[in-house]
């Protein structure tokens, strides 16, 4: 059953993002997916809006560079999911 909700916070991640949607969208636990962009200067944005939604609810925020953290505790509020999992790459 799907019941989690995943938060991504993202900043510069377009080597990565896609890699990384592609293994939380093949996670069977997952109801959606929230990405937080947070201002990047790459194509992150691009990428993650490119991206299929396989079937989960695919949310996708861009933020104005306040800091992941701050986008991903505002993500949290609009969750869908009974328990939420955050994703930050450091």
């Amino acid at each position: 059953m799907r019941e989690i909700s995943c938060i991504i916070c993202a900043y510069n991640e377009c080597d990565r993002i896609k890699a990384i949607l592609q293994a939380v969208d093949a996670h069977p636990a997952l109801k959606e997916v929230i990405v937080v962009n947070d201002g990047s200067t790459d194509d992150t944005a691009g990428l993650v809006r490119a991206f299929p939604d396989g079937g989960l609810r695919i949310e996708r925020w861009d933020a104005l560079q306040r800091s992941v953290d701050c986008g991903g505790i505002k993500a949290v509020a609009c969750c869908i999911g009974l328990l939420a999992a955050m994703l930050v790459s450091v």
